[in-house]
């Protein structure tokens, strides 16, 4: 039986260990009515017990009465929810320190009231009735419940831990536990520690769709307080290992042909004076990591006056000196000294003795550490450090020596010391490394031995060692922990740590030195270490032995301070203690709101500084007791400033403001002192964005869940709330002098609400096209509203206006003014840039509007007209996140997401002529303005985190506040920002053709305003114009609130997260990587181009999506440029593209570079030049007339250089090598030789290579050049030159060619310049007479053969016997079919082969492997039929796919614990094709069917066969294949197209029922007219005996009774017409046995896209199912089966005709998404709360959508292509 858990909080999971997850079997007793079965809404398996009689239904754990759980911990929690006004008891058995026994009776049996008990002889019941049906967390103190069934009654002190199970009455441990009817039990554990719903272990959470907010936590019989430890809330997980360093990305491809040049940005004028403005204080401590807090000295600086003591903290990159003094009201607040030399946060600080130099380290990678006189503020030195990973330094008492942690580029931790004495002392040579040490104990703090600085201490993970730097290496020796159990001391007036921690190992966190006895200064000292359990360590440093351990806090220590006389810990558990120096005793306690993870001394021990992970810096003075607060800050970014309105009257007072955060915080500073007044808490959703009331001090806030919340600074109130954004709050905005609160969401909408009527919505900027809302700002009088928008044009519909693959549609960016009051558009300016408007202002004097995008650029327009007044481009080095404007008007200042901040001078704005706008009237048109081209401006500060927002202060003061990272993520970012790669632009809202996209613009865009405008007397609209006809302020009418202006489009919430799959014919290509970096491989999945990482991460990078599949692929030797090239669309005249792509690393950098049209046909082989300035690319005419080959410049811009169409049929190419300047020259094989082809004055020239006659009339099958290593080249060149010859005669230089013929040769021959072979050598023969398929060659001389027939064949050259060359085999191995890719790599140890087989599956064979590995694994043929199972979450299990083809069926695990389907989990395979494949949810047992009739079921994990039948071959074809899980077992459903069905027993095989009642023919020959074909069926998720049946126009939802006697009754019909006029009754059976399915078939079969009914039944809605209308394409209805009516008719934005209709349905767990598979190849996702649909670019045209599904969680949806290889998984946004 389980026994005590020592660590920390233990925990004992009584279900887990009595084995209820193996139920019914496992060490548990049940009687009655029990059962197991999954919760839908906690999503986890749970016990539920009913019956009348609680006694005669009930579960004891363990079974018998003899065991015991011996659960020794405090509390017990039990998971449960109760039926209301149900009876109920649950029994806990205890057992007492005297060996006795208890039991305590919660039950609602008993009359009385809910806190009535009785207590008996040794028992105790609690009266609990069940009032509610929530899940409630019971949780029983079970010492108080020991007490006071005693009878002593329960007295929280050290009595209860004291005498608990030491020989007392005190509790012991609990032996039992009896749950009994009427209830719903999720789990049951004990611990010490202190549970709720937030802080439950990870294994007994529910899951994150639980609302945690409709649970109780009940506690009997009173909730503990102090002494406890409190568990703390779970955190997101990370990774433990320290980040590596990124090495620097590979040099950018150089051109070859001069580019256009780019647009320079004008250079830009001075702004004087130099400064304009100096960083004067910053409110922010990096509390969250620790020991970031030291306390200076005073001293004399370099000058020789006196320099006071301050206190040394890191501020994110910065190192701020403060003054330890709090500032009194009214007294101007002291300068903060900063030093700035920092790119990332300071992750170590050290500092001397005499507190006059200080050491620092950054985090990232490169680790840098500075060196500082940290009274002059100045930076002396720059130590190169670690790779990263620094998480402690220290400097020797003389600053002499630098000792610091940190990790090393492989990865490992390292200790090392340097000299640094130079560094101080100005002289050349700098730090001087002393020492390297790598050590494996994760060290967390280490010191320098005051008294002997040559030795150092470290700590770690259950270590404490003692170092001595000696012979420039660190030897060192562990402290020994023999004996730790029994020296440790309990803590008499708190709580103590887990008993026997120490005993089973712990990690020790910091460490601090005894101070030196006055008698004694140079003595010995003891060491103390503090640890993540909370105990303190006495170290021996002489001994090396723990002589105490002292329990000090319930939580990790995080920083510890020592001074003559006492010591103050400080811990995770909010706790600050001062102890005596025999740390007995804390005299002094006191809590925090957060982790106290610094303290800072004063070297009279009389102030203690003290920061907290909250962010807080505060000072304690201990004689007295009083406590200031020095700082407070966020601890997350800050994303949003507002200056605090002012009341009438008090203008003269300063001015303060209001910041909010990531971490939920809203909080009120002070513009004097900057100190923080208030603090408003909403955690769990980020503050984005804030506006301040102008006359109240209300406070409007902006949440990332998209919620508006105003909110009283004055009262700290909830004044209102709204929610009318799906996105998140973007930006706020008071107008019309606090009349009107503006809001911009990122869904694009911006929405009025009236302040005066409670904050109520009044009008709508709708988030639709041709606008979208990005950014917006009202000007300073109210009256204008200035948005950026992204506009949506649809481009030039014929074909020829525009390059093939370039977008429909074309996204512009424009700014648009409206009227604040009505919302309606005053003037629309069409942007001349490409970025997106990051920030929009309005001068103050309303004349104009100011614009400054992504890319840079600074853009300014006339409000009158629109005209253009200012350009400045590339202003800005990185995007900008936040601008702001002064007062006045002058400056403007920009912040970007580099952490730059520049402020640039308007006064050349203000200076221009008045513009009267388009009302002026005059002779002709006014002249055009002048441009402004440049402003003068200064950059203020580089570096450090992205500057999310600024505002100007009264007094010329700037505020501005930052953030690790940009504000948006990849997930809540706008649809147009999100990635994929730039190809899926034009496929981000709808990839169609241009008039279907024209009618999606002018449904959405009709947006009406029917809010009323002043000075109409009629019931017209108004004309709108650009002058104002409303009156003044007070005479303004906010129009009332419309509902049906809240009309919404949804933008994508759906990004391809992986492709599984491999197009093994298309090729493959490794690139190069740098040093230290794992291989990436370059291959197609579809239509898709990937670069995948085979290291530990697997990192998989979509290069990019093509229109249709890709048969061919190759990159350049460099890895710069990669070629792709597709099918040719169908049609005449169409032709297989060549697509070039520019590749990058990381996510995004690709781009396409261009698009190369040649061949009418399917590509089958491309080949770059060695220098990669050339492509040729190869493809076979049809029935084997002939080849056309093709050659292309890739230097931009890239052109065809020659076209040459062959008469015989070329099997293979390969490039020579060529020298520089040389001519490029390449070889083709095939049925009539060897060709050699030159390029030679832009003419491409061939010449016959005259083979020997043992090769003439031979078909050529493969081919293969050799790589000559530098040495052989430089050889060969001298020895030319020796001989007086030319290498380059006739224009070409001479070589070795592998070639492979169709016998399985294998020949080496030499050709000279002349095309004559020198020399012949048959170097091999495969055995069977195998085609050679593939050569590889390597140098030095290393052969790779593959063979039709899946032979692999290594060679190498050793020496020469005679003239001929001496070769050997290496090694040969049999694959799984055709080799049809093949490359060697040449390696140290030998070399790697990688071999892609015709079957879809990519081989590698490394040196001293014993058998071939599977990198890749893809689907051989086209798809038949694809299905998903989700996985049983509470079993384990992961989604799984199972594909049929005509190679078999294969079972693919699509998770990422299944390296995200990189080969399948098991594969079946039998002589006939696989039509049809099913999974139960579970993933246990598989179902396929083949085109033989025959239907067999394998057992997925044991790979084997269960069964095999016959199958029904008079009922025709099969139309649909259906595992039904039942309670007693499995049952596979066989539906055929004749309408039969047939349920096959899912463990024998028999036919368990088969009705003929839907046939359209009966066994009698008679017809029925009323049944239809079937082409599918659909099963209802909650309700296994509910499925319709679809067929090509009709759709039948019946209930099925599988019992003894089977009854299958029909509910609801719904028939969309016979197709062509006829019904049913005239299609001819016959003729449907031979047609495939619809479901099925490849994709090729123009069957497979004909119209068919699909059918998705809903979860939440019972009665319900989506329904698709083959007659109406995209056409979607909501049926009610149960009512027979149509709820609900859904109109998807598909094309006309058969490329609309659609193939696949899929709908989401929670309903709130539809996904539709088309024809085409696309997805359509439809909000169903919104009705506004979305399309992602998915597979490949002409590859019809045949599987699609989402997962469990409703995370992840999976769609695959029939035509494709391929299976897409995308992130879904729900």
């Amino acid at each position: 039986m389980p026994g005590r858990k020592h660590a920390a909080g233990g925990v004992l999971d009584m279900f887990k260990a009595c084995g209820v997850d193996a139920w019914p079997r496992g060490d548990f007793a049940r009687v009655g009515d029990s059962s197991v079965a999954v919760d839908r809404a906690i999503g986890r398996p749970v016990v539920r017990l009913a019956g009348a009689v609680p006694a005669a239904n009930s579960l004891r754990l363990p079974r018998t009465q003899e065991a015991s759980l011996a659960a020794p911990h405090r509390f017990l929690y039990i998971q449960l929810r109760l039926e209301p006004g149900q009876a109920y008891a649950l029994h806990a058995d205890l057992q007492a320190g005297d060996r006795s026994y208890r039991r305590l009776t919660v039950s609602s049996l008993e009359a009385g009231g809910p806190a009535a008990r009785s207590r008996r002889a040794g028992a105790l019941h609690v009266f609990l009735p069940a009032a509610h049906d929530a899940w409630t967390l019971l949780a029983i103190d079970l010492e108080a419940v020991s007490a006071a069934a005693g009878g002593g009654g329960y007295r929280p002190s050290s009595s209860s831990r004291g005498g608990s199970g030491r020989g007392g009455t005190g509790h012991a441990c609990l032996r039992a536990l009896h749950l009994c009817a009427n209830m719903t039990v999720r789990g049951a554990f004990t611990s010490d520690a202190k549970y709720d719903w937030h802080s439950l272990p990870p294994d007994l959470a529910f899951s994150a769709a639980f609302d945690v907010s409709q649970a109780h936590v009940l506690w009997l019989p009173a909730e503990p307080h102090g002494g406890v430890y409190v568990a703390a809330p779970r955190p997101r997980p990370a990774s433990p290992h320290a980040a590596l360093p990124q090495r620097p990305p590979s040099p950018p491809r150089r051109p070859r042909r001069p580019a256009a040049p780019a647009e320079e940005a004008p250079p830009s004028l001075a702004l004087q004076p130099e400064p304009i403005a100096q960083l004067h204080r910053v409110a922010t401590f990096s509390g969250a990591r620790p020991r970031l807090l030291l306390w200076a000295p005073a001293g004399c600086a370099a000058d020789g006056s006196a320099h006071p003591e301050e206190l040394a903290f890191a501020a994110g990159s910065l190192v701020v000196a403060m003054q330890p003094i709090a500032g009194e009201p009214g007294q101007p607040p002291l300068r903060h000294r900063l030093l700035r030399g920092h790119s990332a946060a300071v992750h170590a600080l050290a500092l001397s003795a005499d507190g006059g130099r200080l050491a620092s380290a950054e985090e990232g990678a490169g680790a840098a550490l500075r060196l500082w006189d940290f009274r002059r503020g100045c930076c002396v030195a720059r130590v190169p450090g670690h790779a990263g990973g620094v998480t402690c330094l220290d400097l020797s008492p003389d600053s002499a020596l630098l000792a610091s942690a940190g990790v090393d580029a492989q990865g490992r931790q390292e200790l090392v010391c340097w000299d640094v004495s130079a560094c101080w002392a100005g002289c050349e040579g700098g730090a001087r490394e002393l020492a390297r040490h790598a050590t494996a104990y994760d060290v967390q703090a280490l010191r320098l031995l005051p008294w002997d600085p040559e030795r150092l201490v470290a700590c770690g993970s259950n270590s404490i060692r003692l170092y001595r730097l000696k012979d420039s290496q660190l030897r060192g020796l562990s402290v020994s922990m023999d004996g730790v159990a029994a020296a440790r001391r309990p803590y008499s007036c708190g709580t103590l740590a887990a008993p026997g921690s120490a005993s089973v190992g712990d990690v020790f966190t910091t460490l601090a030195f005894e101070p030196a006895l006055p008698e004694r200064p140079l003595g010995p000292r003891r060491l103390l270490a503090g640890t993540a359990s909370g105990a303190l360590y006495t170290v021996s440093l002489e001994a090396r032995a723990v002589e105490g351990v002292q329990a000090a806090h319930a939580g990790a220590l995080h920083a510890l301070a020592v001074h003559a006389g006492f010591c103050a810990t400080g811990s995770a558990d909010g706790l600050l203690r001062l102890w005596g120096s025999d740390l007995q005793e804390a005299y002094m306690e006191a809590g925090h709101e957060g982790a106290v993870t610094g303290l800072a001394l004063s070297p009279d021990g009389l102030r203690l500084a003290v920061g907290c992970a909250s962010g807080a810096l505060s000072l304690l003075d201990i004689s007295t007791q009083r406590y200031t607060t020095l700082l407070r800050s966020h601890t997350a970014g800050v994303h949003a400033l507002s200056l605090l309105g002012q009341a009438p009257g008090r203008e003269h007072e300063a001015r303060q403001y209001v910041t909010g955060g990531a971490d939920g915080t809203v909080r009120v500073w002070s513009g004097a002192d900057h100190s923080q007044l208030l603090e408003l808490c909403a955690p769990g959703e980020a503050v984005l964005s804030l506006a301040c009331h102008p006359g109240k001090a209300e406070v409007a806030c902006g949440f990332s869940g998209g919620a508006l919340r105003v909110l009283d600074a004055a009262g700290a109130t909830l004044v209102a709330e709204s929610r009318q954004h799906t996105g998140a709050v973007a930006q706020l905005a008071y107008a019309r002098h606090g009349r009107l609160l503006l809001s911009l969401g990122e869904d694009g909408c911006v929405c009025a609400y009236d302040v005066q009527r409670a904050y109520m919505p009044t009008s709508f900027l709708l988030a639709g096209f041709p606008l979208h809302a990005t950014a917006m700002a009202v000007g300073t009088d109210g009256r204008l509203l200035a948005t950026a928008a992204l506009s949506l044009r649809a481009g030039s519909s014929s074909p020829g206006a525009r390059p093939a693959g370039a977008d429909a549609c074309t996204m512009r960016s424009v700014l648009v003014l409206h009227d604040t009051l009505s919302l309606q558009p005053v003037l629309q300016v069409q942007l001349a840039c490409s970025g997106r408007v990051a920030a929009v202002h309005l001068t103050p004097d309303g004349r104009h509007v100011l614009a400054l995008t992504s890319d840079g650029r600074l853009l300014g327009y006339s409000c009158a007209d629109g005209a253009t007044v200012l350009d400045v481009p590339r202003c800005l080095p990185s995007p900008c996140l936040a601008a702001a404007l002064d007062a006045t008007g002058a400056f403007l200042v920009a912040g970007t997401a580099g952490g730059q901040l520049k402020v640039f001078a308007l006064h050349a704005l203000h200076q221009l002529p008045v513009s009267h706008g388009i009302a002026s009237t005059g002779e002709g048109p006014p002249p055009a303005p002048a441009i402004i081209r440049s402003l003068p401006c200064q950059e203020l500060c580089a570096g450090g985190s992205a500057v999310m927002a600024a505002a100007f202060l009264s007094g010329h003061q700037l505020v501005t506040t930052g953030a690790a990272g940009e504000r948006r993520s990849s997930k809540n970012a706008p649809f147009w920002e999100r990635k994929p790669p730039p190809l899926e632009a034009s496929l981000l809202i709808t990839a169609t053709p241009g008039e279907r996209c024209t009618e999606v613009v002018r449904r959405e865009s009709r947006l009406r305003i029917t809010s009323p405008r002043k000075g109409g007397s009629s019931g017209r609209q108004q004309p709108r114009s650009a002058e104002w006809v409303d009156g003044e302020v007070e005479g303004d009418r906010v129009p009332a609130y419309r509902p049906q202006q809240q009309l919404r489009l949804l933008p994508p919430v759906a990004a391809v997260q992986r492709v599984c799959g491999f197009t093994s014919g298309a090729g493959y290509a490794w690139l190069p990587a740098p040093e230290g970096e794992p291989q990436r491989l370059l291959y197609a999945a579809g239509n898709v181009l990937l670069a995948e990482e085979f290291g530990a991460a697997g990192r998989q990078t979509h290069l990019a999506r093509l229109p249709r599949d890709i048969t061919a692929a190759a990159a350049t030797a460099a890895g710069g440029l990669a070629a792709a090239a597709v099918q040719p669309a169908g049609g005449k005249g169409s032709t297989a593209d060549v697509h070039l792509l520019q590749l990058g690393r990381g996510e995004g950098g690709t781009a396409v570079q261009t698009v190369l049209t040649h061949h009418s046909y399917a590509v089958q082989s491309l080949a770059f030049s060695p220098d990669g300035a050339w492509l040729a690319s190869l493809s076979s005419l049809p029935d084997g007339v002939g080849s056309s080959l093709a050659l292309w410049s890739v230097e931009e811009p890239a052109e065809l250089a020659a076209g040459v169409q062959l008469p015989c049929m070329v099997a293979a190419l390969a490039w020579a090598r060529h020298p520089a300047g040389g001519v490029p020259t390449f070889y083709s094989a095939g049925s009539d030789g060897l060709t050699q082809w030159q390029l030679e004055s832009e003419a491409l020239t061939s010449s016959a290579v005259h083979l020997p006659a043992v090769l003439r009339g031979v078909p050529l099958t493969a081919l293969a050049c050799a790589e000559e290593e530098e040495e052989e080249e430089e050889a060969a060149c001298s020895k030319c030159s020796s001989d007086g010859t030319s290498a380059t005669a006739n224009g070409g230089a001479s070589g070795t060619v592998y070639v492979g013929d169709s016998s399985g040769r294998v020949w080496q021959l030499e050709v000279d310049a002349g095309q004559d072979v020198r020399r012949c050598q048959q170097l091999a023969e495969v055995q069977g007479r195998q085609g050679v398929s593939c050569l590889a060659a390597a140098a030095p001389a290393q052969l790779a053969v593959g063979t039709a027939g899946g032979a692999l064949l290594l060679l190498a050259e050793e020496g020469w016997s005679g003239q001929e060359a001496a070769w050997r085999p290496l090694r040969g191995e049999q694959l799984d079919g055709a080799v049809v890719g093949l490359s060697l790599q040449a390696g140290g140890s030998g070399a790697t082969a990688t071999a892609a087989t015709a079957c879809g599956t990519l081989w590698r064979t490394a040196p001293g492997s014993a058998a071939p590995e599977v990198l890749l694994c893809g689907q051989q043929g086209n798809l038949s039929s694809w299905h998903f199972a989700p996985g049983l979450a509470w079993k384990g299990g992961a989604p799984t796919a199972a594909i049929a083809s005509p190679a078999g069926v294969a079972v693919w695990q699509l998770d990422e614990a299944g390296s995200w389907g990189r080969s399948p989990l098991v594969e079946f395979s039998q002589a006939p094709d696989a039509t049809h494949a099913c999974l139960a949810d579970d993933a246990s047992m598989c179902a396929a069917a083949y085109s033989d009739g025959s239907i067999c079921v394998y057992d997925v994990p044991g790979a084997r066969m269960r069964w095999r039948a016959a199958g029904a071959a008079a009922q025709g074809g099969l139309a649909a294949l259906a595992v039904v899980q039942r309670l007693r077992g499995c049952k596979v459903m066989a539906a055929y197209r004749s309408g039969a069905l047939y349920l096959f027993d899912g463990a024998s095989g028999q036919v368990a029922h088969r009705t003929l009642q839907f046939a359209v023919r009966q066994e009698s020959g008679r017809r029925c007219p009323s049944n239809f074909p079937l082409t599918g069926v659909a099963l209802c998720p909650t309700d296994s005996a509910l499925f319709a049946l679809c067929g090509r126009r009709d759709l039948l939802v019946v209930k099925a009774a599988w019992t003894k006697t089977p009854a299958v009754d029909p509910l609801a019909r719904l028939s969309f017409g016979a197709p062509d006029g006829e019904t049913a009754a005239h299609l001819d059976c016959e003729a449907l046995e031979e047609a495939p399915s619809s479901r099925g078939g490849g994709g090729g079969d123009p069957t497979f896209a004909a119209p068919a009914v699909h059918a998705a039944f809903s979860r939440t809605h019972p009665g319900h199912l989506y329904v698709t209308n083959p007659a109406s394409p995209g056409q979607v209805l909501l049926y009610d089966y149960t009512s027979r009516e149509v709820v609900k008719t859904l109109v998807a934005p598909v094309a006309a005709g058969s490329d609309g209709a659609i193939t696949a349905l899929a709908l989401h767990p929670s309903e709130a998404l539809l996904a539709v598979g088309t024809t085409a190849g696309s997805l359509l996702l439809l909000r169903l709360e919104s009705e506004a649909w979305a399309e992602l670019a998915a597979h490949g045209e002409g590859g019809a959508v045949a599987g699609l599904a989402f997962s469990a969680d409703g995370k992840q949806l999976y769609s695959a292509a029939a035509s494709a290889c391929a299976t897409f998984v995308w992130e879904v946004e729900a």
